[in-house]
């Protein structure tokens, strides 16, 4: 089965999600990366929707944090732990 094609817009919808979980952790871009083991400058390129963030360090990210791989890339908040997920997620009125 072919790969869809990774449009802009979903690429800004990944880093968009990653700069939200960032902030609800509660790290700078700097504590972040040396969790995960990547350059700032690269992170910076996920962050802004240049490029699509490594898999590899995204499942630092979730076993560190907690954070889905279908969150990041999905947008599905449905497996992210309680108290992330009620920073990320707007609650309905």
């Amino acid at each position: 089965m072919p790969r869809a094609p990774r449009t802009q817009t979903y690429k800004d919808e990944v880093g968009a999600r990653l700069a939200a979980t960032r902030r609800a952790l509660e790290l700078d871009a700097k504590a972040l990366c040396e969790q995960i083991v990547v350059a700032q400058n690269t992170y910076s390129q996920w962050e802004n929707g240049k490029n699509l963030p490594d898999m590899t360090a995204m499942k630092r990210l979730a076993e560190r944090h907690g954070v889905t791989l279908d969150w990041i890339y999905r947008g599905d908040p449905r497996g992210l732990p309680h108290f992330l997920a009620s920073k990320l997620i707007p609650k309905a009125s």
